[in-house]
């Protein structure tokens, strides 16, 4: 069934609503691997709008599935609806995974970059507890916009929560 949604060839929009009609024809709608398969695609070749929809539809959300659809916004320049995503995904029990850092490490830097700092402030603390991996993405962000005194800030709490810098902590405060 993934065959046809190959990612080696970009397929165009309209190629991929006919496989995705498919899909739904034969009764795997509910598959997350394919649906977070056509979200990738979706975003790529025609915006996040069908991206949205699969994702919205689709009744079983793991963390793959999460993860495409966050990157997808992300990728589309939607750096803050990213980190919104970011939130619910948190909300929804599931936690930072190694491709979810990333993203949503960029995503901080980019949205204050574009002047949503504060936004990108609100959702992190509202996620709640502060973990190594929240600060050092909130640390990496603040570093790549020119914040050094909030990242030096972060950085010191880190200390004061005996959380304990890594070496991405490091990384991103010594290459400010």
């Amino acid at each position: 069934m993934d065959g046809f949604l190959s990612s080696q060839v970009c397929p165009t929009g309209d190629y991929l609503r006919k496989s995705h009609a498919l899909i739904v024809t034969l009764g795997n709608a509910a598959n997350a691997f394919l649906s977070a398969k056509l979200i990738s695609l979706y975003a790529t070749a025609s915006g996040i709008y069908f991206s949205t929809e699969v994702f919205r539809q689709t009744p079983n959300k793991d963390a793959f599935l999460w993860n495409s659809i966050t990157k997808s916004h992300f990728s589309n320049g939607l750096f803050s609806r990213s980190l919104e995503l970011f939130c619910a995904m948190n909300s929804a029990g599931w936690l930072l995974d190694q491709f979810t850092v990333p993203i949503v490490a960029v995503a901080c830097g980019e949205a204050g970059r574009f002047g949503q700092l504060n936004t990108t402030n609100k959702l992190f603390y509202r996620v709640g507890e502060r973990s190594k991996e929240r600060l050092n993405m909130m640390i990496s962000g603040y570093g790549k916009i020119g914040l050094e005194e909030k990242c030096i800030k972060l950085f010191k709490e880190m200390k004061c929560m005996d959380i304990g810098a890594d070496s991405n902590s490091l990384v991103s405060v010594i290459s400010l």
